[in-house]
């Protein structure tokens, strides 16, 4: 069963943050364009009327890598404000490792953070 996404309330527009990775920057192909990815996720965010409140990214960053900036400063920012989702292309885009990607996605959980990928729509 497919989870539904959040709304935005009458009180409360839906606050998202996005992330975009690729391990080789080439931007002849758009998939693993960080440009691409992020004008992808704009479209996203506001055909559902939700509020940008930033975005991250890590260029020609391996997935298998924990220890990202863009990543970081991510996670940093969900400990530190409210927000309700992380906007990514493709759960690839946060991890290329299961467990990898499990322990992101449960520390996001523990702060109330849901993850949205756009390819499943």
């Amino acid at each position: 069963m497919k989870k539904s996404l959040p709304s935005p309330t009458s009180t409360d527009a839906v606050r998202a943050l996005l992330y975009a990775r690729s391990a080789h920057e080439d931007p002849s192909l758009p998939k693993n364009n960080v440009n691409s990815q992020l004008k992808e996720l704009r479209m996203f965010v506001e055909a559902h009327g939700w509020v940008n409140q930033g975005e991250y990214a890590d260029p020609d960053i391996s997935g298998l890598k924990e220890n990202r900036p863009g990543l970081n400063d991510l996670l940093e920012t969900c400990r530190n404000n409210q927000v309700h989702v992380v906007v990514v292309t493709e759960l690839s885009r946060l991890a290329r490792e299961k467990s990898l990607t499990m322990s992101i996605l449960n520390r996001l959980e523990v702060m109330g953070i849901r993850v949205v990928e756009t390819k499943t729509e």
